[in-house]
């Protein structure tokens, strides 16, 4: 995958916004590098218009089934091109500071035809890349239509006097007769009854993204909540513990890991207690940590003496998502739902 994104970087080069033009490009489907395509046929892009003139963007997605999809509908779209490149970016409007998308005009420097690429954010993390090769327009500013001087109108001639023409002598009228022409009859009034005008469909309602539901089981004994965690290549029992900023596992887990690979030292921090004094542990870094079906990378965790409870913080729930405990059916859920980009 880095190979792909870096072959397209390679092939392809900025075009600097032209503030005196307007750029139009009518794209085919675009190549997905990161992420996945949707496989359903009618969900597919099939082709991606893009507009840019002096800031404003217009990014329209055309759909398999033929329905159209706006970039401006979906995002809050700001530009953010310069003197050495062509970009918008903006921030979903349905789950505001969690998905973010960036979109950029380049140039592909073999055979200089532009290229829309868009790169699709879900809380800082790069999950869909894709791009899209175009044909361009470029409709230039019209110039401003120069005056051209008039020669002035030249005075005309002043008009010949009448000739002088005998008048004639008085004759008499013979009689005028008026006939005055009898009205038309009214045409018939019709009546034409109003049409009922057609009852309106009432609109139905947009359809709620599906809830995805993952649970894991769990023990309470005496409020506290028990469950079984991979951390590298073996499964330990920990204290979910929501207050707890770090993990904390024994001193023979963290040897343990460390010794096979799935955790490196990272030195000592210092930590608060729950009755407000500071002590500093020694804290390491473990590579994964497997919550049921979800894996968090990069977790560190202090160190404890042996015989002691081995915690799981806050921040490894919260990497995963929101989470809820039931208490009736003793199970640890995960609640995400999927939403159309």
């Amino acid at each position: 995958m880095k190979s792909l994104l870096k072959s397209l970087a390679i092939a392809t080069m900025l075009i600097a916004p032209q503030v005196a033009s307007a750029v139009e490009l009518t794209c085919s489907a675009p190549v997905v590098y990161v992420g996945q395509q949707s496989r359903d046929a009618h969900d597919t892009v099939v082709g991606v218009d893009v507009y840019y003139s002096n800031g404003e963007w217009q990014v329209r997605h055309r759909m398999g089934n033929g329905s159209e999809v706006n970039r401006v509908n979906q995002y809050a779209m700001r530009d953010t091109s310069n003197r050495n490149m062509t970009q918008w970016r903006g921030e979903s409007y349905k789950y505001p500071g969690i998905l973010w998308m960036t979109g950029e005009i380049q140039r592909d420097k073999r055979t200089g035809q532009p290229v829309y690429v868009e790169w699709f954010y879900n809380r800082g993390r790069l999950t869909m890349n894709t791009a899209a090769y175009c044909k361009e327009q470029v409709v230039a500013r019209r110039p401003e239509p120069q005056s051209v001087p008039q020669p002035a109108p030249q005075a005309a001639p002043p008009p010949a006097p009448p000739p002088q023409v005998a008048a004639p002598a008085p004759q008499q009228q013979p009689p005028m007769i008026i006939v005055v022409p009898q009205p038309a009859p009214p045409p018939p009034v019709v009546v034409h009854s109003e049409p009922k005008p057609e009852p309106k469909p009432e609109p139905k309602p947009e359809p709620k993204p599906a809830a995805k539901r993952d649970s894991i089981p769990v023990s309470i004994q005496n409020n506290s909540v028990m469950l079984n965690v991979g951390v590298g290549d073996q499964t330990v029992t920990m204290l979910l513990d929501t207050g707890a900023t770090n993990s904390v596992v024994t001193g023979a887990v963290a040897d343990l890991l460390v010794r096979s690979g799935h955790a490196r030292w990272a030195g000592e921090e210092p930590y608060s207690l729950a009755d407000g004094s500071v002590r500093t542990a020694q804290t390491i870094v473990i590579n994964e940590v497997r919550v049921g079906s979800h894996v968090v990378r990069n977790v560190k965790a202090s160190v404890t003496p042996n015989r002691t409870d081995m915690l799981l913080g806050f921040s490894v729930l919260k990497a995963i998502g929101p989470f809820m405990i039931d208490t009736r059916t003793n199970e640890l859920i995960f609640v995400t739902t999927e939403a159309a980009l």
